[in-house]
């Protein structure tokens, strides 16, 4: 009888562990090839249906009919006022002016014009000069701003895009950018009659190397 007993706990034993159900372990797949949302605009500034043609976000920076134009542009959250953006685009469309005349001194005078002494340095030190002298002479040409729904880290969030064009006459751009060429002159940075260069060159200054590019 014992040994009948023993063996019916055993049976009972060996039953109860082929009948626990194995534990399951389960992975987390993330979908990789899921496409982005696109930015959607929600509104604009006047009820516009599109921006404006002057909205050049691929060309910031050109200089037309004897006028000098520079956009600067700039994000803000929804909750925050669009006036007070419109001077941190201004500010940012003057940093574009530095930053252009950088660009085109290097592209100008890389092709064999001024080779000794001329670099990035130097080209960076009359494009903040000359950023500087024409400080004075840019003026807020036009505001625009977008409400637009855009994706960040997977969510959507509304914010501001908020632009502003500054203009300036090319006469006096130009009087600013030689200015500061002389300057550099004097301080022993780029030859003698590089001033005279930049004014043969003049043409070549103000078409945009982007474009000239493409016409090669």
């Amino acid at each position: 009888m014992k040994n009948l007993v023993l063996v019916g706990v055993a049976l009972f034993l060996i039953t109860g562990c082929s009948s626990t159900p194995e534990k399951q372990e389960y992975i987390s797949v993330t979908p990789t090839n899921i496409e982005p949302v696109p930015d959607k605009v929600l509104s604009r500034i006047d009820n516009m249906e599109e921006r404006p043609n002057w909205v050049k976000e691929s060309e910031p920076f050109y200089v037309e009919r004897g006028t000098v134009y520079s956009l600067g542009i700039t994000t803000i959250r929804e909750d925050q006022r669009v006036e007070a953006a419109y001077r941190v685009a201004s500010n940012n469309a003057k940093h574009v002016v530095s930053q252009a005349i950088t660009q085109r001194l290097s592209y100008v005078f890389q092709r064999g014009e001024e080779n000794e002494g001329f670099n990035d340095v130097t080209s960076k030190y009359i494009g903040a000069e000359a950023s500087e002298l024409t400080t004075s002479h840019l003026k807020p040409s036009r505001y625009y701003w977008e409400k637009v729904s855009q994706s960040e880290n997977g969510q959507r969030q509304i914010v501001y895009k908020v632009f502003a064009l500054v203009t300036i006459p090319e006469v006096e751009f130009k009087k600013s950018v030689i200015a500061a060429a002389k300057k550099a002159e004097g301080g022993g940075k780029v030859s003698k009659d590089f001033d005279d260069k930049l004014q043969e060159h003049w043409q070549d200054f103000v078409r945009s190397p982007a474009s000239d590019d493409k016409a090669e």
